[in-house]
């Protein structure tokens, strides 16, 4: 092993030790606080690049980037208010009148304004191609 191999070796065995003293605490922030990886770097003044390896080398599973439970705009009360979606028949778009691959769209972007007049049913291509030229 050459002086470089040696000295990234040791350097890797200072820092396990160091994060190791510290994986509950981190396990305590990141899951009982719900700070953000961010956060928890900030915390600790070092990257996000490094308390991300720091978490994947203590086995500290991340969260999934999507919005879930109270943190989705459409949760209530333990549910998802998606009730809309019986509210409205899907059988063509009103656009094109394609009958596969419908999606219900918000006419004014409100996700919880869930009054018949506001909701319209679209395929994915003509929804899709609406956003795109909002």
């Amino acid at each position: 092993m050459n002086n470089q191999q040696a000295g990234n070796e040791k350097r890797k065995q200072e820092a396990a030790k160091i994060w190791d003293a510290r994986k509950a605490e981190i396990e305590w922030l990141y899951n009982d606080q719900e700070y953000s990886q961010a956060n928890i770097a900030t915390y600790f003044d070092v990257s996000l690049a490094a308390i991300q390896k720091v978490m994947k080398r203590l086995g500290i599973k991340p969260r999934p980037r999507a919005n879930y439970g109270k943190r989705n705009g459409r949760y209530k009360d333990g549910s998802e208010s998606t009730l809309y979606r019986q509210m409205i028949e899907k059988d063509k778009c009103s656009k094109c009148g394609a009958t596969e691959r419908l999606v219900i769209h918000h006419k004014n972007g409100n996700h919880l304004d869930n009054h018949l007049e506001n909701l319209q049913v679209l395929c994915e291509g003509c929804h899709n191609r609406h956003h795109r030229n909002l």
